[in-house]
């Protein structure tokens, strides 16, 4: 089931329409976490999630050729990298946030 499932997603990779299809479905699945979600460090999954579909998008519209935003067009990957630094800071924020949530707490008695 699983192989299968990658060779059609490998397969719809190769064109535009599927490239947005990916998109979309990953910019949903971020939108349904941050909804979800009433943890921090979740709802900051959701958004990088959301982030990166934003990424896919820009270098999805470069690649094919549909980003007329300037003379050479690298604004589109410019925007894409700045948005994958934003949603690593995100992730890197929600690790902290898991990370303090499990540190052993000081005890109060006095040895």
């Amino acid at each position: 089931m699983l192989p299968r499932l990658v060779a059609s997603l490998a397969s719809v990779g190769s064109s535009k329409d599927g490239v947005i299809a990916v998109a979309i479905v990953l910019f949903g699945l971020g939108f349904f976490t941050v909804l979800t979600r009433r943890t921090a460090p979740g709802a900051l999954s959701g958004t990088a999630l959301m982030l990166q579909a934003a990424g896919l998008e820009l270098v999805a519209m470069h690649h094919f050729g549909g980003v007329t935003s300037s003379s050479r067009g690298d604004g589109a990957l410019v925007l894409a990298s700045l948005l994958a630094a934003a949603s690593g800071g995100n992730a890197a924020i929600a690790a902290a946030l898991v990370l303090m949530g499990r540190r052993p707490k000081a005890s109060s008695a006095a040895p």
